[in-house]
Parts: structure tokens; sequence; C-alpha cells
């Protein structure tokens, strides 16, 4: 189920808002952030156990702020064979780019080509179905 939220008189030009449920927990995910919820009694409250490790592959992206390019790569290996979903989005929550790397390109260092972009702030993720590290970085002109 997903849902792109409406208020009166406010242009919302968000994301969607993905809600999934299993048994007495409530996640609910806009591409940036992950609340997890748990039923207790009549509320929902945080602290649902997800079964995802969240920042613990010691993402490391340099330089900071970026012109043109940008090493990617991971202190703590990941499981051999791993596909990570690349993604990077504005600070607002809009995705602008994503994409498929393996976890040896991740582990041995990669050139990310960002010239692309526009000068401002953004949010560099990565995502399996283990892991979630993002990162945040600046793009200059």
């Amino acid at each position: 189920m997903s849902s792109v939220g409406f208020m009166g008189n406010i242009a919302t030009n968000s994301e969607t808002i993905q809600f999934n449920r299993t048994k007495n927990c409530l996640f609910v995910e806009n591409g940036l952030s992950l609340a997890n919820l748990q039923k207790t009694g009549n509320k929902f409250v945080m602290g649902c156990p997800t079964g995802l490790q969240f920042n613990t592959l010691g993402l490391k992206f340099y330089p900071n702020p970026v012109y043109t390019n940008a090493h990617l790569r991971l202190q703590n290996k990941p499981p051999i064979n791993s596909l990570f979903t690349l993604s990077i989005w504005t600070i607002d929550g809009h995705i602008v780019n994503s994409s498929k790397i393996a976890s040896n390109e991740l582990v041995y260092g990669t050139i990310l080509q960002l010239s692309y972009l526009e000068a401002g702030s953004y949010i560099l993720k990565l995502e399996t179905n283990q892991f979630v590290d993002a990162i945040k970085f600046v793009k200059l002109n």
C-alpha cells in the first residue's frame, strides 16, 4: 500500500510513502527514512525489529564536497556476491538516480561520476535486504 499526502493550500511534491505491515509491526518508508512501529495495545510505538543492519558497512565517500567524481567504498565487508541498490536522493526526498552495484566493487572502491547533478545537498543510499547505509554529501559546480 502506498500513499501521497495532501494538505490544503500546500503543494506536495514528495515521493510516495510506503506502508508495510507484518504481524504487529508497521513499517513506514519514504525512501530516506524508515519508521518501525510496533503495536502495543491500541497504540503504535517505535521499536519493531526489522532484521536490517543500519550504517554498519563503514561507508566512505570522498571528497565531500564533490565537483565531478567521488570515490565510494566500504570498510566492512558485506556478504560475498551481494547486489546493492545505490540511489541518490535530493535533501527533500526526491530520487535522482538509482542503479545496482556489486559488493566487490564497493569493497575495492569505485568512482562515481556525479557531474550531472546540480549544485546542492544530496543523500547517497546503499541498500540490500540486510543492510541500509546512507551518507549526506554536497555537490559543487
